[in-house]
């Protein structure tokens, strides 16, 4: 060990450094700050040793004082990014940081420290220390951090990436099973899989169309009823597919009726609506309110909730999805489905199997629903929706 013998002198109040000092490092790398400060700029591995500050007074006392300085590397980890282990393996990681005592070296994880188990195997000397992750599981893919902070105002730390293969069934992310979603909005179903790298995930859809993503998450906004339905997934990666799953999407409202009774037209057969007439049915015992769809292959949706037992629906209040292209008759097919509806909003009757089917005709006239009450505020929550 070296040591520099810096003398400091003291005259009538001005400190000096001496001629021994200047010429061992120079005045660029020396400084002078207040009256006994070093400054060393530049540090390099050979400025570590101990430092000697004497102090000489006028009488020629001498106060003497040293330090050792030890310079460190930064911390870094070999091989960042591990190969892709497979389950049950090993992995290790090698961390290092030049001059770094041992007892500097700690491994973390997801901010937890790390330490031997039958899990994880340390073994650390001067300048690096070593982590194994022993019988590798799921759980084990992620990031691991090496600190070799010696002083906390110079912090220190490298990370690694462990990948580890894996696809496995994944319930708790997404459900399997039953799914509603209402016509016209957009929903998400999911393929409850998860795994290591990102699965390719195969779709099958309710018309049979086949979709291939490499998201377990599948974008839905069905329009038609035919959009309703059972979706298949299966999934695979570098190892063996699994599935498939099937993911019920149904309409918002099914599967929420307690009973089934018949909403019978009291026109049945009657096929024209002409204008003043009302199409009526008959009422189901318990229905505390009625819900109406009309609907045509060349109209939008007409949508009502009441009380009453029949409405009338004039031409000229239906909206043509393509008002430049209505029919050339006088007349306009529809569909009108009914359902009875009970105080806790269940669905206690149904209408004829895909509704009525039925004419309106077209005349001059305004729109005139004999119910008491039209509660355009709960459609959202309706079937029909």
């Amino acid at each position: 060990m070296k040591f520099l013998n810096m003398l400091l002198e003291n005259k009538n109040g001005d400190v000096k450094l001496t001629p021994n000092a200047l010429s061992a490092y120079g005045t660029e790398r020396l400084k002078k700050e207040e009256r006994a400060t070093l400054v060393l700029k530049d540090i390099t591995f050979e400025d570590s040793t101990t430092y000697k500050c004497i102090l000489r007074g006028e009488t020629g006392t001498l106060v003497e004082s040293a330090v050792q300085l030890i310079v460190t590397g930064k911390a870094s980890v070999t091989h960042s990014v591990l190969p892709i282990k497979e389950l049950g393996g090993s992995a290790t990681f090698t961390c290092s940081a030049n001059a770094v005592s041992s007892q500097y070296f700690t491994w973390m994880r997801e901010g937890q420290k790390i330490v031997n188990n039958s899990k994880y195997e340390i073994a650390s000397v001067i300048g690096s220390s070593q982590l194994t992750i022993k019988n590798i599981s799921i759980s084990a893919h992620g990031y691991y951090v090496c600190d070799a902070t010696v002083n906390v105002n110079q912090p220190s730390s490298a990370r690694g990436f462990l990948g580890v293969t894996s696809l496995k069934e994944d319930t708790d992310m997404c459900p399997k099973g039953d799914q509603n979603a209402i016509m016209n909005k957009t929903t998400t179903i999911c393929c409850p899989v998860r795994g290591f790298p990102p699965p390719e995930v195969t779709w099958k859809l309710p018309d049979k169309t086949v979709l291939t993503t490499v998201n377990t998450m599948l974008p839905i906004k069905p329009e038609k009823d035919k959009d309703f339905g059972n979706f298949t997934c299966s999934a695979i990666n570098v190892g063996t597919p699994i599935g498939p799953f099937v993911i019920s999407l149904k309409q918002e409202g099914e599967g929420q009726r307690i009973k089934v009774l018949p909403v019978e037209d009291v026109n049945f057969g009657t096929q024209d609506i002409k204008p003043g007439d009302k199409f009526a049915w008959y009422p189901v015992k318990d229905a505390d309110d009625y819900f109406v769809r009309v609907s045509g292959e060349s109209i939008n949706d007409t949508r009502l909730l009441g009380q009453k037992t029949s409405l009338e629906i004039p031409y000229n209040t239906l909206e043509f999805k393509d008002p430049d292209k209505k029919p050339k008759s006088d007349a306009v097919d529809v569909t009108i489905a009914v359902l009875a509806i009970d105080k806790n909003n269940n669905v206690i009757g149904k209408g004829k199997e895909g509704g009525f089917q039925r004419k309106i005709k077209n005349a001059a006239a305004t729109l005139e629903v004999s119910f008491i009450s039209v509660i355009m505020l709960f459609i959202m929550v309706i079937i029909f929706h």
